[in-house]
């Protein structure tokens, strides 16, 4: 198997959607002058596949410019995950995306290859890491590939904690990440499921835990000195250009966050960012240094805690109350499977709607 070689620390950022050349060139300029990225191996979510210039997508949809591919000029390398919703938005675009990102010297990973979940292996700082991307198989069940063979990581939550904890049992000199895509949008905190499952990999030897998808950023916390960050919002999702020029995100998310990890030491470095200044912007707002050394508990933070108990503060935090079950355990039960089988039937009810109001 190649192990990529790079030399630097790391940076992760959240979800990437850049419909125009014109977009991602101003975007990207302004990343670039920031300079946090420059000499760091950068990993984001790419929220939907490469589609050149629309190049037949239709615009109800999310999709990616292919000037994304730019972003490896503003680092030292570039790698992005597919184990998202938006992959299968357009299956005939997943093979083109592989290929051009290959060809431009960017790694992806997320994707089933030769019929296994693999992790992408690289070197950073004398240090081989490990990075498995997942997509929340709710999104994948509502959302289907029925065109190609192109298939991304959705396994169980179970199956995929007993994946990764067996990864790193037998690879104990490696420093390995799960990447997910889960939970609803604007979902302020993390179902508690999800907070036991990267407790539980962390307990298993699991380096971090970096989440996205949520469209707003959700808490960090640091358990048994590892970093967990659930959720670090829209790193480019531009309003007025998908579904039709509808699609526009509310305030909150035009914040996100952006992490450096190093490969030495036990500070971690968190910026808070506004992406959404005229519409190309990308300003540092805040930095902020997180102690590995210090426990953070997401159950004791002053922000998120209530009496009771982490359940109990999420359910009065929670966006989405009207008919959608909250899931505790990831482990798979008859009353997880009876609640996922209700959001399948609700998500493709609420999807149907969309996509004839879209396409009027």
């Amino acid at each position: 198997m190649n192990i990529r070689k790079t030399k630097n620390d790391m940076i992760f950022c959240g979800d990437i959607a850049i419909p125009t050349k014109d977009v991602g060139e101003k975007f990207i300029r302004a990343v670039k002058e920031t300079g946090i990225f420059k000499d760091e191996v950068v990993i984001g979510n790419l929220e939907g596949p490469l589609c050149g210039e629309h190049n037949g997508c239709p615009q109800y949809k999310l999709f990616n410019d292919d000037v994304v591919v730019g972003f490896k000029d503003v680092c030292k390398k570039f790698i992005v995950s597919l184990a998202n919703n938006h992959t299968y938005d357009y299956p005939n675009a997943i093979v083109r995306t592989k290929e051009v990102l290959v060809s431009n010297g960017i790694a992806y990973f997320g994707m089933i290859e030769e019929d296994s979940v693999k992790p992408l292996r690289f070197k950073s700082g004398g240090k081989i890491y490990a990075i498995f991307g997942h997509c929340w198989d709710l999104y994948t069940k509502t959302n289907p590939n029925r065109l190609t063979k192109d298939r991304i990581v959705d396994c169980s939550y179970e199956d995929l904690f007993h994946t990764v904890s067996m990864y790193v049992k037998n690879h104990p000199e490696e420093r390995v990440i799960l990447f997910p895509h889960w939970n609803f949008d604007f979902e302020h905190l993390p179902f508690p499921a999800y907070v036991s499952l990267a407790h539980d990999l962390i307990d298993a030897g699991l380096w971090a835990v970096i989440g996205n998808h949520t469209h707003c950023v959700q808490p960090y916390e640091v358990y048994h000195g590892h970093l967990i960050c659930y959720s670090l919002g829209n790193f480019c999702i531009p309003d007025g250009y998908f579904f039709n020029g509808r699609l526009k995100y509310p305030e909150e998310s035009k914040t996100c966050y952006v992490v450096n990890v190093p490969k030495e030491g036990d500070m971690v470095t968190l910026y808070q960012v506004n992406t959404e200044v005229d519409g190309n912007g990308f300003i540092i707002q805040a930095k902020k240094e997180i102690p590995l050394g210090k426990e953070e508990l997401l159950s004791e933070r002053q922000d998120v805690s209530r009496k009771g108990g982490y359940e109990k503060c999420f359910k009065s935090y929670r966006c989405k109350k009207r008919l959608t079950p909250v899931f505790y355990s990831y482990k798979k039960s008859l009353i997880n499977i009876i609640k996922k089988e209700f959001l399948i039937c609700k998500v493709r009810s609420i999807r149907t709607v969309t996509s004839i109001i879209s396409c009027k």
